[in-house]
């Protein structure tokens, strides 16, 4: 599914509400990147980074850890396939960028 959807434009579209109960932004993103992480392809996980990336990650205190966690729990030649995908998108959001300039901590 989610290889088949605008994953950033569906997180940005679901809205976290002070007003209301839910924090359903914040949940969706934590199901993706952390509760369902190992269900995930090396291609979804790309593209959970990539939306994460978009949203910039510094509009949410969680996102670093959300990316921290996708990179941590890949391993071996998954991880080198992640960097080559998230590389070869041909947009501004690189591997490099996320890992030096968006993730401060």
């Amino acid at each position: 599914l989610i290889c088949h959807v605008k994953l950033g434009l569906l997180i940005y579209k679901i809205k976290d509400h002070r007003h209301f109960a839910g924090q359903h932004r914040t949940e969706l993103v934590q199901l993706l990147a952390v509760d369902r992480l190992p269900a995930l392809t090396v291609i979804s996980r790309v593209i959970v980074l990539h939306a994460l990336q978009i949203l910039k990650l510094r509009a949410n205190p969680r996102a670093e850890h959300w990316v921290r966690n996708i990179i941590l729990n890949t391993h071996g030649d998954d991880l080198s396939e992640i960097k080559t995908l998230t590389d070869a998108k041909g947009d501004y959001f690189s591997m490099n960028k996320l890992i030096y300039d968006d993730i401060k901590s």
